[in-house]
């Protein structure tokens, strides 16, 4: 039977460790933040968290929740977590070995998890005890956990489904996430479609000619009016996407042709100045559209544009959904945990699957799948 979680083991001192943490913290579970390396360095990553600039924590006084520690001294501490998280984002040798260290020191009935969207579980427990492989699964919290409220939970291989409920229930009535359930697939199904997403909007932005600032405009109609592409990648950090991009274009053969990113995108974001750089008329076709507060009404109008604007937005849509529905069954279970994914982990107005019936799916459903 699986038992209620109380108190959460986070292990690792990085960005993604610390903002679990922090936001475990911000819901009042009490948090053991370990150090698998050194002694000191989970206090240090606190109080890097605690002067972040934004803060991950809702208030400062929240971090009384976060007890730091180290592996192997603070074991017996994490016999009394419920949860244990390993958030180190370590190789695949590293990780496999971390689990090996860890079976022995868990609680009889702890969830074990790794936050993890490229190492494949299977290779990860080799060796461990069936009992460890019945509690065992991924759990990707897309980063950072206070804005992108969404985990992805991945079945490992012998995964109880009392488990997978178990860990689905903490995340969405305790912490307060949107949960999809992956099929394990590389990097899952946010960052998969976002960064396939987003790498049609800078290969159409080529093959059009557009300045910097009217693919910002044009993308912040389509996915948020808070940010267009270039934000949203800045905000991603542009290491981050082109992991993405190279490992799902080196590993999804089928999908190349999507995930090849344009030469000199490698290193980032253009600045902010670069990116207000217009052309005066596409300026005042979007101006108009900014201010219609229906997203699906926005996108009907922004298509139904006969010059560039509408021909760049119906060719960038054409190939997100086309790419969104061969993504159900590969890796996302329905149409709606691609929705759920990019509208939670990624802010989009719109899902791919509710952009389609916005504009109509017999109207779309033959120009949309030939698309590469």
């Amino acid at each position: 039977m699986a038992s209620r979680i109380q108190r959460v083991a986070v292990l690792g001192t990085g960005a993604p460790a610390l903002g679990l943490a922090a936001h475990l913290a911000n819901v009042g579970v009490p948090v053991l933040l370990l150090d698998v390396e050194r002694p000191g360095a989970a206090a240090e990553g606190l109080a890097r968290a605690l002067d972040a600039t934004p803060s991950p924590f809702f208030h400062r006084s929240l971090a009384r929740l976060v007890t730091p520690g180290a592996l192997p001294g603070d074991a017996e501490a994490l016999r009394g977590c419920g949860l244990v998280v390993d958030a180190t984002q370590g190789t695949r040798a590293g990780t496999s070995e971390l689990l090996a260290r860890l079976e022995p020191l868990l609680a009889p009935q702890a969830l074990v998890a790794v936050d993890t969207s490229r190492l494949p579980l299977r290779e990860l427990v080799a060796g461990r005890a069936p009992d460890f492989l019945r509690r065992f699964l991924g759990m990707h919290f897309l980063p950072p956990v206070r804005r992108a409220r969404l985990v992805e939970l991945v079945p490992g291989p012998g995964t109880e489904a009392v488990r997978v409920e178990q860990a689905r229930a903490f995340a969405r009535d305790v912490l307060g996430l949107s949960v999809v359930v992956a099929r394990e697939s590389p990097h899952l199904v946010a960052e998969r479609a976002a960064a396939h997403a987003f790498v049609t909007c800078l290969q159409r932005m080529e093959a059009h000619g557009l300045a910097l600032g009217d693919v910002e405009g044009l993308t912040a109609l389509l996915f948020s009016r808070e940010r267009g592409c270039f934000q949203a990648l800045e905000d991603w950090g542009a290491s981050a996407f082109v992991d993405v991009v190279e490992r799902c274009h080196a590993e999804l053969p089928e999908e190349r042709a999507g995930f090849q990113l344009p030469p000199g995108w490698r290193a980032g974001p253009p600045s902010l100045a670069a990116r207000r750089e217009s052309d005066p008329t596409l300026t005042r076709t979007l101006r108009p559209l900014l201010a219609e507060d229906d997203a699906s009404a926005r996108l009907r109008k922004l298509i139904a544009d006969e010059g560039r604007a509408g021909r760049f937005a119906w060719e960038v849509v054409s190939r997100i959904l086309s790419h969104a529905a061969r993504c159900v069954g590969a890796v996302a279970r329905s149409p709606r945990d691609v929705d759920v994914a990019l509208t939670r982990g990624f802010q989009w107005e719109l899902g791919p699957f509710a952009m389609w019936a916005a504009l109509g799916v017999t109207q779309t459903a033959d120009s949309t799948l030939s698309a590469p």
